[in-house]
């Protein structure tokens, strides 16, 4: 595994890409919001949490963790001061021996702009959006080693000032390991270490004159099972999740900072997260006067908010002794705006996620 690791950085060293501002283009829709609700209510670390489909998006090796079917789907909105604004997920995968496979769809749909060409000279609507098309493949030869790899095509529609609107599109890939590290248990408790590394948009593709923003991740999981009794038969009372992660855009000096999150996980029911979130968003921090307002504040260098949300899960294959081989898990999140996008006058609604995740399961001893 280690000279997977350090054949991954080289590659992406030697395609470091010298353009430190081309790579902002789309920064809202693989920094800005999270297609997991319960990864953005954990400060954000995805990269070694498994979350169904959702893993896709930070680290494609994770979906190795797929039991049978799984299809997840979520809605975030709003983005910034576009009240119409809304970003969805839609994910399917399926798990077969040492591989699993899925197809992904992340959409970014805004609120119109305003266009004028030669064939409207008094100008028209424009819908703003954005998509991102990945087919993933994982392969794990055993329990504690898995690899994967994404297939993406992106696209976002523009307008080309002289007829209609224009339709710009690139190809990349993502790639990631995750790797069990330690394991123990005894008769009070049972306890897993893992660790994952991420490379996502691994050559920094092309779209129109921009590029995907080269983004690595690294983090640790650490989960914590204690052995305490239960009043519903094959049910852990208690799981605890603690994680870390270490957040590098490679060819930017945006975006690199560090992510904590935790998971208290009740009867396999309830879940209650919380996390924080450590983000650089600018170069100086030089006090600047607002020209519609004419207040003066601090422009930001970083960001640092804490996270939260909640999820409730239905095992119906626990309480059902494996006869309805179904689990379903319901994710909400309500937060406030960064507060660093917040000029001092403008109050943004709070960010509404919402995730729904549905797995059939083929292996009930798994």
């Amino acid at each position: 595994m280690k000279k997977i690791i350090f054949a991954l950085i080289i590659l992406n060293t030697i395609l470091l890409s010298q353009d430190k501002t081309a790579n902002e283009f789309f920064d809202m829709l693989y920094v800005d919001r999270q297609p997991s609700t319960k990864i953005e209510s954990m400060g954000r670390c995805g990269v070694s949490v498994p979350d169904g489909m959702f893993s896709v998006f930070y680290n494609p090796a994770l979906i190795s963790n797929i039991n049978g079917v799984t299809v997840s789907s979520s809605i975030v909105s709003p983005y910034s001061f576009l009240d119409d604004s809304q970003f969805s997920f839609l994910g399917i995968g399926y798990h077969f021996k040492k591989f699993s496979f899925g197809f992904s769809f992340y959409n970014y749909s805004g609120d119109a702009f305003e266009t004028v060409s030669i064939l409207y000279p008094d100008g028209r609507y424009l819908a703003s959006e954005s998509n991102d098309y990945k087919i993933t493949i994982s392969f794990n030869p055993n329990r504690a080693f898995s690899l994967g790899l994404s297939g993406k095509y992106v696209s976002t529609n523009t307008e080309n000032g002289i007829l209609l609107d224009d339709t710009e599109k690139g190809y990349d890939l993502d790639i990631g390991i995750r790797q069990i590290v330690g394991v123990s248990r005894n008769r009070n408790f049972r306890q897993r270490t893992s660790i994952g590394i991420s490379f996502i948009n691994l050559f920094s593709g092309d779209i129109g004159d921009s590029k995907l923003p080269r983004i690595m991740n690294t983090g640790v999981n650490f989960s914590f099972i204690p052995r305490v009794g239960t009043m519903i038969p094959h049910i852990n009372t208690v799981l605890i999740t603690f994680t870390g992660e270490y957040q590098k855009q490679w060819d930017s000096d945006y975006h690199s900072g560090l992510k904590f999150g935790s998971e208290l996980h009740i009867a396999e029911i309830l879940a209650l997260r919380c996390g924080y979130y450590w983000d650089r968003v600018n170069d100086n921090d030089e006090t600047v006067t607002d020209i519609i307002s004419g207040d003066t504040y601090k422009e930001f260098e970083y960001i640092e908010e804490f996270t939260y949300g909640f999820g409730i899960y239905i095992p119906l294959f626990r309480f059902y002794e494996g006869k309805i081989p179904l689990n379903i898990k319901f994710d909400y999140s309500n937060m406030k705006y960064p507060e660093s996008n917040n000029s001092g006058y403008v109050d943004y609604d709070n960010i509404n996620s919402y995730s729904l995740s549905v797995n059939w399961l083929m292996d009930l001893d798994d």
